[in-house]
């Protein structure tokens, strides 16, 4: 570790010297308030080993890997918060324009335009309030100080400067961000391996009280209704010291398929493994998942043939359906798999489709997000009385649980995983969560079963009592 370090200590003092070069070619047309970003190459760096110092050490964090273009990134520290809580969509890629359009930076040096600059995510619900979810509100975007981008076998530093009319003084908070990076490739990993989680609610009726709000749920669907998809969640009390980098060292290998993130937002963490992609956005080329209908994956004991199960082909279909409906105003060249094929993870299978389009223009975007936002295939289908239903049914706020998470770039670019197979940590609790989308031919005990197949991806990373309630 100490050679490394010596090694990235002479990386970063060339890079130095290469900022200050930066700054003399574009102090000229850097106006007062806009953005600076740095970028420069380093020595491939393990973010997964950094990600227990930068919990420990920062209010504001978000690692990030997208399991199909195969990149990672490690967003360190709050520059700038960009969330829009009252104005929604439209109001927050304003802003994201805005600082774009007085933004100097040197990305295209390295051909790295495309790389997240607004990093995030987005809550379920933007009308339910609660104290689990108090420090994140409805749009969680932020600059962050620096950047760690790994795509391959390249390694990229980014350094976000605010310019305040004063080089020296940005000098000088440019070196203050790339020495925090070397601190915290030396800190040392005084982390427990495990921690301990126990139930905080003796809730022997969970099982009923979930079959209960199923048949509820099932009364409402009629022609028109369609489907419901219903969460639950699970509260634990935990003991002990997190170990983030065993966390998705165990993720990564069990679910390479899959997105992986951790948000930090002050005392809260949101994490999880997601296997669906909510939206890929490189210049007008869009992708989308659709991910809905499931069954007992590869490690659970089931023949279960997904791919001939009427109620779930259904159940994949609205999902398709309303993409479908949504996506035509806004886009061409809409493409939509003829036939979902089975996507299997270690305790659940799903059916998945890949639909593909171009947006027609970019000043769509909002309009598309808003349109989409959320899927049935987290909330129901039409997406108006699978709303009302929900706040309806369930008694907690779903938080970032179901929402997405994600990144947005200067040229309006994204990427968002929906954030399902997730779990919050705050103030020694633990909540994880799951769902099931409930449709007229659901049978609440299987449902029930299903979302106990869901959990274990958090629950399977603790020591814990009663795992399978």
């Amino acid at each position: 570790m100490e050679t490394e370090q010596y090694k990235l200590s002479d990386q970063l003092k060339n890079a130095g010297a290469g900022f200050a070069s930066f700054l003399d070619k574009n102090i000229g047309s850097v106006k007062p308030g806009s953005l600076v970003t740095f970028a420069f190459p380093v020595d491939n760096l393990e973010l997964i080993d950094l990600i227990n110092p930068v919990q420990n050490k920062f209010n504001t964090s978000l690692f990030f890997h997208s399991r199909e273009n195969n990149y990672s990134f490690l967003a360190i520290d709050n520059l700038l918060q960009v969330s829009d809580d009252k104005n929604g969509w439209d109001q927050l890629f304003s802003e994201f324009k805005n600082i774009s359009s007085f933004s100097v930076n040197n990305l295209d040096e390295f051909d790295l335009s495309g790389i997240p600059v607004f990093t995030g995510g987005v809550k379920f619900d933007f009308k339910r309030t609660s104290n689990e979810w108090e420090d994140f509100g409805n749009f969680n975007f932020f600059i962050p100080k620096i950047l760690i981008y790994k795509n391959l076998n390249k390694c990229f530093l980014i350094v976000n400067l605010l310019f305040n009319n004063n080089s020296t003084a940005l000098t000088s908070e440019y070196n203050e961000s790339v020495n925090i990076l070397l601190n915290l490739s030396g800190d040392s990993n005084n982390y427990l391996p495990k921690v301990t989680i126990h139930p905080a609610v003796n809730d022997t009726g969970i099982r009923n009280n979930w079959i209960e709000a199923v048949k509820k749920a099932g009364s409402l669907l009629n022609d028109h209704f369609k489907k419901v998809v219903l969460a639950r969640r699970l509260e634990f009390d935990l003991t002990g010291n997190v170990d983030w980098g065993e966390i998705f060292s165990s993720l990564g290998l069990e679910y390479p398929e899959c997105y992986l993130f951790i948000l930090r937002s002050n005392d809260s963490v949101f994490f999880g493994a997601s296997p669906e992609k909510f939206i890929s956005l490189r210049g007008k080329n869009i992708e989308m998942d659709a991910l809905a209908g499931s069954s007992p994956g590869s490690n659970e004991k089931s023949q279960f043939n997904l791919s001939n199960d009427r109620k779930n082909l259904t159940e994949h279909r609205y999902v398709i359906d309303f993409i479908k409906e949504n996506m035509q105003p806004f886009t061409v060249k809409l493409t939509i798999e003829e036939t979902p094929h089975v996507k299997r993870l270690s305790h659940v299978q799903h059916l998945h489709t890949m639909i593909s389009a171009q947006l027609n223009s970019k000043d769509d975007m909002t309009d598309l997000l808003e349109s989409l936002y959320p899927t049935p295939a987290v909330c129901g289908f039409p997406k108006k009385l699978a709303f009302e239903a929900i706040q309806d049914i369930e008694y907690f706020d779903r938080g970032l649980y179901s929402g997405i998470i994600g990144w947005v770039n200067f040229n309006l670019d994204a990427e968002f995983t929906v954030a399902i197979r997730s779990a919050l940590i705050k103030n020694n609790k633990l909540y994880i969560y799951s769902g099931a989308g409930i449709v007229k031919d659901s049978i609440p005990g299987n449902e029930f079963d299903e979302t106990k197949l869901k959990l274990k991806t958090i629950l399977n990373l603790f020591d814990a009592k009663e795992k399978s309630k």
